[in-house]
């Protein structure tokens, strides 16, 4: 939420920058009869007006090249709290941010060690009652293009035999649901969580 209001301090700041030196030109050219683009009265203005709004471009380009470019072991490990292991697989990872909420896609092979350790960093609890979490994310097409784990109905290929553990409330996330697809031998993540 602070970088929203950031963003809105930083924009008022361009708009305000920009307005005083359109003005300021159409001041020195009532009196002048002439416009000056090279006059310090113009260009300090405009300078505050130009600054934030690459600021603000600058700050939301960064942003968005973390969250594309960062590697799936980064996102497996702020989903765990710890580094993928051996038995962890063909590994894909993305992080998708709000302002709100934030969502971790996991998707890797399928062994008895990998299921097993995954329960495990949970704390083997017990699973809940499997929401509509999975499907309606995929259908509202939140999810990446290989993330795969939804009923066949919502995304073809889709997960033909699908069996889930559902949890709520583990660490920081509010839902956290992994599901092992047995028609393509992979086991989906998926950490969510709204503030």
């Amino acid at each position: 939420m602070l970088l929203v209001w950031f963003s809105l301090l930083l924009f008022g700041v361009a708009l305000a920058g920009t307005i005083l030196a359109v003005c300021l030109l159409l001041l020195r050219r009532w009196q002048t009869g002439k416009f000056e683009f090279r006059s310090p009265w113009f260009l300090a203005p405009l300078g505050c007006g130009v600054g934030p709004f690459l600021a603000i471009v600058s700050l939301f380009a960064t942003l968005w090249a973390y969250q594309s470019f960062r590697p799936a072991s980064w996102d497996f490990e702020e989903a765990f709290g710890v580094a993928p292991g051996p038995e962890i697989k063909n590994l894909k990872g993305k992080t998708q941010a709000g302002f709100d909420s934030r969502y971790i896609y996991l998707a890797f092979d399928y062994s008895d060690q990998a299921w097993s350790r995954i329960i495990q960093q949970t704390g083997n609890r017990n699973s809940s009652p499997l929401s509509d979490l999975v499907d309606s994310d995929v259908y509202g097409g939140g999810a990446p293009s290989w993330w795969n784990p939804a009923e066949p109905w919502v995304r073809k290929p889709g997960c033909k035999n699908r069996l889930s553990h559902s949890m709520k409330d583990v660490g920081y996330w509010r839902d956290m649901v992994f599901i092992h697809c047995v028609s393509d031998g992979r086991i989906y993540v998926l950490a969510s969580r709204i503030d």
